[in-house]
């Protein structure tokens, strides 16, 4: 039996920036910061079932959440990138894909050393 949740009330404010991001396309994420023991998680918890019903699953959001965190890990331990657009390192793709796929079960197969000189061959063409 699913446990019956308080309506939220008072947040309208902070639920209306959340929907205005979202629809907005222009925000990856949203931070929410405060003291102990206002309601963070609940605003979060609500925050979360808006974007599902929006059609932004979590188990999309989760990767996309993890891939902006360990960017912004790489951004602090990099030497300083020039300002401009710059792609997700392969690595960091390749580790959140690994672990999403581990948390479901799913193993992915290591190339061998001839499958890498293969694939590299089609960047040398």
């Amino acid at each position: 039996m699913m446990a019956v949740r308080w309506p939220i009330v008072g947040r309208e404010p902070q639920l209306g920036v959340f929907e205005r991001a979202l629809s907005s396309g222009e925000h990856a994420g949203l931070v929410i910061h405060g003291r102990a023991g206002v309601g963070k998680t609940r605003l979060a918890e609500e925050c979360r079932q808006l974007a599902a019903a929006e059609g932004h699953p979590a188990s999309v959001m989760d990767m996309s959440f993890a891939v902006h965190a360990l960017v912004v890990e790489h951004l602090v331990r990099s030497e300083r990138l020039p300002a401009g657009v710059h792609p997700v390192p392969d690595a960091i793709d390749r580790e959140v894909a690994r672990l999403k796929l581990a948390s479901l079960g799913v193993e992915i197969d290591v190339l061998s050393e001839r499958q890498r000189e293969y694939l590299s061959s089609w960047d040398q063409a």
